[in-house]
């Protein structure tokens, strides 16, 4: 695509109109239309490449012969190319020149000037292109995810090089592919793809990028209820790890919910983890009793599981002596997300008197 411009910063007049008078009793007046045209080969060109120019001096829109003068200018319109002298066109007005783009060439909008000369009229004529670099950036975005069988939206972007562009999808499944920046393709069955985007420019250079497609099988499966192994009695204010595994037909990996007991706060689900391996978990507990511990999985997908449950029991507390009594106290307090619990205890003497002071600081909540 070529561009030509009748103005520019060459100098604002381009075309012009000469006027002459006859005769010294009479008057007679005509007026003749002039201008310079100039073009270039292509609009956009790499370091180190030729720019071929073009063009023809005109009067009344005919090629008439006269003189050219041309030169070009860089992005900042300093001259980058000045042959130092003009030359005669052809007999019909044609004109012809060329210059070097040359390497580590400022990339930017260069400008071609032709200061034209006819008759006694004189005008500038001008063209612009642009200097890329030879590279071409492209962007296939993603990750990409949707369900088989229906369309997924991909969108692809270029910089760099010379337009036009040209554009190949393969959608990493052996069967799709598309010539559209923008496709839409939908996938027969579930799995992990990477879909390729592949651009060539105008001079023919290749840019590509990849993007990960996650495609959801109509047959997809959650996850197998979770496993729980841990201690299944304890001593309250002690910290017990407990391990949560939970496999997936698909292999996507998986997230774990874990409630340490029933109504357990501030829970949320932990991971990704890979499907089929053991992940550890922490809890205490601060007072006695039974608790079920409670987990479940869900996949990449959102698909989830059944519950899997372990029910500990924590028996003792700390002991005191024999014909003491053990006042004991639980305060909450929100701490870090958790539940933190201060746990006050006061030894007593059979006649009732105060004789000392025992205080604990126990941490107790609910994985996040």
């Amino acid at each position: 695509m070529k561009k030509y411009y009748q103005f520019g910063i060459c100098k604002l007049l381009s075309i012009g109109v000469l006027i002459v008078v006859l005769g010294t009793t009479s008057t007679a007046v005509f007026t003749a239309e002039y201008e310079v045209f100039v073009e270039t080969d292509q609009a956009y060109y790499y370091p180190g490449e030729t720019v071929y120019a073009t063009g023809e001096l005109r009067r009344d829109g005919e090629g008439v012969p006269g003189g050219y003068c041309p030169k070009a200018l860089d992005p900042l319109g300093e001259e980058y190319w000045d042959p130092g002298t003009c030359y005669g066109s052809d007999p019909d007005g044609t004109f012809s020149f060329d210059f070097d783009i040359t390497p580590g060439s400022m990339l930017g909008i260069y400008t071609v000037c032709v200061h034209g000369y006819i008759d006694s009229w004189e005008g500038w004529g001008n063209v612009t292109f642009e200097v890329v670099a030879e590279e071409v950036i492209v962007e296939a975005y993603g990750p990409y995810e949707g369900n088989a069988g229906e369309p997924i939206q991909f969108t692809g972007d270029a910089t760099g090089g010379k337009p036009e562009y040209q554009w190949s999808w393969d959608f990493g499944d052996g069967i799709g592919s598309s010539t559209d920046q923008n496709p839409e393709y939908s996938y027969t069955s579930g799995g992990e793809y990477t879909a390729t985007l592949t651009v060539t420019d105008g001079g023919g250079t290749i840019g590509f990028d990849t993007a990960d497609v996650t495609v959801i099988g109509m047959d997809n499966t959650p996850p197998t209820t979770p496993i729980i192994d841990g201690p299944l009695e304890g001593q309250i204010g002690e910290e017990y790890d407990y391990t949560f595994v939970s496999d997936d037909l698909e292999g996507d990996e998986v997230y774990y919910w874990v409630e340490w007991f029933e109504g357990c706060p501030g829970v949320n689900w932990q991971g990704p983890y890979p499907a089929g391996e053991e992940v550890t978990f922490s809890n205490v507990w601060p007072d006695r009793g039974t608790y079920t511990i409670k987990c479940k999985a869900k996949d990449v997908h959102e698909a989830e599981s059944e519950w899997g449950e372990l029910t500990v029991t924590m028996p003792h507390s700390d002991e005191v002596e024999e014909d003491n009594t053990f006042f004991f106290g639980l305060f909450p307090h929100e701490s870090n997300g958790h539940l933190t619990y201060w746990s006050f205890g006061w030894k007593t003497v059979p006649s009732g008197q105060v004789t000392g002071y025992i205080g604990k600081f126990i941490i107790f909540g609910c994985v996040q």
